[in-house]
């Protein structure tokens, strides 16, 4: 009894597939029926102008005298081959079959259409809308306004032919590629110059975190124009920043200037263009600053090298152990302050001098190449106990070399003395002998 029951059940499962599937062809066949498979011109004739609207900005490209203006203004500068191109594709656009008949525009996505675009010609202009897409050729289905009688399968896309904004038809001001940057100058922030190492610097010497560096350089090679803002230099931007790098072959300079809602103005100098750029890098660009980008290191050292370390606390001299070189290296410098307090120690690496002194409850300054910066008070009290407690540097012995020129010359500092004893008792022999005809006197000294 289960198993007819089970049976008649898988039997009714059948018959409703087997009913889908033959409604879904007739009504392919009665498509087809209705569709005439033939190439259908949808615009003719020289176009002169062209609307639509693209991420919700509304373009107009009309044609003046052989010149294509955009949105009536002919101060923008429209590039002409672009709009030119865009005119002739449209001026081509075909569709592949037609529907007629009755048409229900819900059945086509037309209902609501996805998108909108007019097309001018000496016929007057045509406003096409799009709607659905045959899930089976992939031609979208096209009709023109004022006309729900006809209805065309299209390859190309109206979305297609007009996902074109004004940043694509107009002239825009090339951004260079920037290459192995030497400077990078930001007013009031940022000033900075690589050495002959290629390390680099603050203005103030000071060396630089690497990775700050690059990540502010990648910034800056990322500026690009979203947007424009004006082409007729009517927008001043008030206080705008400037950001200037220079490398072998090429400069380069962008003024920034204030936010808004879909990022920052920018322009080049002397430019009556403003653009709109990424706020995300015109953060990481204006957010930049000295002691953002300056290395917090105590020394500017490469530790991986052979390199030189002394110490002194008053007039003992140190040789600081591993664990106090360890804690040289992990120290970080904080905020500029002077040197006020007592001195605690001083340390040399590679014959840069670091004086550490005491300066507050929580801090004590380390100068290094004059420049003054706070450290944990509690990292210099560890420190100073360390280099107390590492050996006295050990004295230099002579070697074997040093050793026989030292004999040699005390050798040759004994055989001038002999001689110039023998000289002298001579010459004090010579002295007292008295000459024929005189008498030799003593002087007696009472």
């Amino acid at each position: 009894m289960k198993r007819s029951r089970k049976l008649i059940i898988m039997l009714a499962a059948l018959v409703v597939a087997c009913g889908g599937y033959y409604l879904a062809i007739k009504l392919n066949e009665t498509e087809a029926a209705r569709q005439t498979e033939a190439e259908v011109s949808l615009v003719t004739g020289e176009v002169t102008g062209l609307g639509w609207t693209y991420e919700g900005e509304s373009l107009e490209l009309v044609n003046v005298d052989g010149t294509w203006i955009l949105n009536g203004d002919e101060a923008c500068p429209v590039d002409q081959d672009v709009a030119s191109e865009m005119a002739e594709t449209l001026a081509g656009y075909t569709a592949q079959a037609t529907i007629d008949g009755n048409i229900s525009l819900a059945d086509y996505g037309l209902d609501e259409p996805v998108a909108e675009a007019a097309v001018t010609t000496a016929d007057g202009e045509t406003v096409f809308m799009q709607g659905g897409e045959n899930p089976l050729t992939g031609q979208v289905y096209i009709m023109k306004a004022g006309d729900e009688s006809m209805v065309y399968a299209a390859d190309e896309s109206i979305e297609d032919l007009f996902s074109v904004s004004t940043m694509d038809l107009v002239v825009i001001e090339e951004m260079p590629t920037i290459g192995d940057a030497g400077t990078l100058f930001i007013t009031d922030r940022v000033d900075i110059t690589r050495d002959e190492n290629g390390v680099w610097r603050t203005a103030q010497g000071e060396r630089t975190d690497e990775t700050a560096v690059e990540a502010l350089f990648d910034a800056v090679r990322e500026v690009t124009w979203q947007s424009l803002a004006d082409w007729k230099g009517e927008i001043e931007m008030e206080n705008p920043v400037s950001v200037s790098c220079a490398w072998d072959g090429g400069e380069f300079e962008i003024l920034i200037g204030e936010a808004t809602d879909d990022g920052y103005l920018a322009k080049i100098p002397d430019s009556n263009i403003t653009y709109v750029i990424d706020a995300a890098n015109a953060e990481v660009i204006l957010n930049a600053s000295y002691d953002s980008l300056r290395s917090t290191a105590l020394f500017d050292a490469d530790w991986d090298a052979e390199y030189t370390i002394s110490a002194s606390i008053g007039e003992n001299e140190y040789v600081p152990s591993e664990e106090a070189i360890e804690l040289i290296k992990e120290i970080e410098t904080g905020d500029l302050a002077q040197a006020t307090g007592r001195e605690k120690v001083i340390i040399i690496v590679n014959g840069v001098e670091c004086t550490i002194s005491d300066y507050d409850a929580d801090n004590c300054t380390a100068t290094v190449n004059g420049v003054t910066r706070l450290i944990p008070a509690d990292e210099a009290d560890r420190l100073t106990r360390l280099i107390q407690f590492s050996p006295a540097p050990e004295a230099e012995q002579p070697d074997e070399e040093s050793e026989a020129a030292q004999d040699d010359a005390a050798d040759q500092q004994s055989e001038a003395t002999s001689a110039q004893d023998a000289t002298q008792s001579a010459q004090n022999s010579a002295d007292t002998q008295s000459e024929p005809g005189e008498i030799a006197t003593t002087d007696t000294v009472e």
